[in-house]
């Protein structure tokens, strides 16, 4: 089994410095990627990871 890291809005929301309704936007929007696991969504590193290396700006934030 890979045990790859997720994490939950909140968390995404505090390493970009916005708020969680912000980050459900982003999903809800297609701006990044979420999985559902059970009721609640979450980040994988892995698109966190992508979305610093590309230094991608979203609409109401820069990435740090």
């Amino acid at each position: 089994m890979d045990n790859k890291k997720s994490y939950r809005i909140d968390e995404v929301a505090k390493e970009f410095d916005v708020s969680s309704r912000t980050v459900e936007r982003w999903i809800k929007s297609g701006e990044l990627d979420a999985v559902k696991i059970g009721h609640t969504r979450r980040v994988m590193s892995e698109t966190l990871d992508e979305v610093k290396k590309k230094e991608r700006h979203f609409p109401s934030n820069t990435v740090k």
